[in-house]
């Protein structure tokens, strides 16, 4: 279900993602990339993602949390065979003030980014 709905945010936002309108550039037409809005949870912003693919592969992915514009934190996964995606995290502490914290998701020649939609 989770898939259903991050592919569905894919495509109603992808205009919104990147300027001229590409939320990723497939090098793989076969797969797609979904960033989730960074959360704040417990004093740690936390970054979430998938690389979805048709068919079942060899699936890379790499999430990315970034604070105003600098990677903070990444963790990269690799699924020997995944029958259609794959999901990963990271996170770091929370700093003062407002800042503004983006997930970006690659893997597969795809990627994509969202931004937080809370100040936090």
């Amino acid at each position: 279900m989770l898939a259903t709905i991050c592919a569905t945010a894919v495509a109603s936002t992808a205009l919104a993602l990147f300027p001229g309108g590409a939320a990723f550039a497939a090098a793989d037409p076969a797969c797609s990339a979904v960033a989730l809005a960074p959360v704040y949870s417990g004093g740690t912003v936390i970054a979430s993602g998938e690389v979805n693919c048709l068919g079942p592969k060899k699936i890379s992915m790499t999430v990315k949390l970034r604070m105003d514009g600098h990677d903070v934190s990444s963790n990269s996964y690799t699924a020997v065979i995944a029958t259609y995606g794959v999901y990963a995290n990271t996170g770091a502490p929370n700093r003062s003030g407002d800042q503004e914290w983006c997930t970006v998701v690659s893997g597969m020649g795809a990627q994509a980014m969202r931004c937080e939609i809370d100040d936090f």
